[in-house]
């Protein structure tokens, strides 16, 4: 059972003093009991069978809350064919026929469960088997670090079938499945910019040569991965991956 909505919204901006802009944002929510996309699968499947479609109902782990994308193509007014610097002054010639390239992503993180790594429902699939969650506690730090991305203090582990007194206690042996919400916790969002300079240098009728500059992730802002959401783990809700920092590169091109 899937159920996606969204507001999207896309503006476009052509030829605007020499600037060129295309920005898309999307507001959107998806809740499924089940996807296949970023694991799940046939151990999902296996949590199912116990008919806990309602108490798996949750985000899917491809939701992301907020997207924001833009992409700008902006070309300085001098040179030939220009509002500006028309004639083969020096200033022409310095300011002339550069363009720069921006593509900007900003987006919310996906989202991840916490799982208590102990196989208190005696299911035979422990690491999906989730925790209870601590009542009044809040799950999200003031202070959120990829020494602690989220407060473990807000899980404890679901009452432990395995153990006959405790079972014999229970009015619903379901409860050993834990009570926390699955996909719950959202891993670090996104905030990435790339940028590209260039310039052309017109040498003759048909040839050409360009001169390019391109910083990937121009901020230096590595995207964090997701936090380790064992309860069971030594480094439970810490984080260890990261993608690639800030990247130059130069280039030259000669066209005829």
């Amino acid at each position: 059972m899937w159920d996606y909505n969204s507001l999207q919204i896309k503006s476009e901006h052509r030829g605007f003093h020499g600037l060129t802009m295309l920005n898309s944002y999307t507001w959107s929510k998806s809740i499924d009991t089940g996807t296949e996309i970023r694991a799940g699968g046939t151990a999902q499947q296996t949590i199912n069978n116990w008919n806990l479609d309602g108490e798996n109902r949750g985000r899917s782990t491809f939701d992301m809350r907020h997207r924001f994308t833009t992409g700008l193509v902006y070309e300085l007014p001098y040179g030939k064919g220009k509002k500006y610097g028309s004639s083969n002054s020096a200033v022409t010639w310095i300011l002339g026929n550069w363009q720069l390239n921006s593509i900007a992503s900003l987006n919310t993180g996906l989202p991840i469960t916490v799982v208590s790594g102990v196989d208190t429902a005696n299911s035979g699939v422990g690491s999906l088997v989730r925790p209870d969650v601590v009542s009044g506690v809040n799950p999200i730090p003031s202070t959120q670090t990829a020494d602690r991305w989220f407060n473990t203090g807000a899980f404890r582990n679901a009452p432990d079938c395995r153990n006959a007194a405790v079972f014999a206690t229970l009015q619903n042996p379901l409860v050993c499945f834990g009570n926390a919400g699955r996909n719950i916790i959202s891993a670090p969002g996104l905030v990435n910019f790339d940028l590209a300079l260039m310039k052309r240098f017109a040498i003759r009728e048909g040839h050409e040569l360009q001169f390019r500059s391109e910083i990937f992730n121009a901020f230096n802002t590595p995207a964090l991965g997701f936090p380790v959401g064992n309860l069971s783990a030594a480094t439970v809700g810490r984080i260890f991956s990261a993608g690639p920092s800030r990247q130059i590169q130069f280039s030259l091109r000669y066209s005829f």
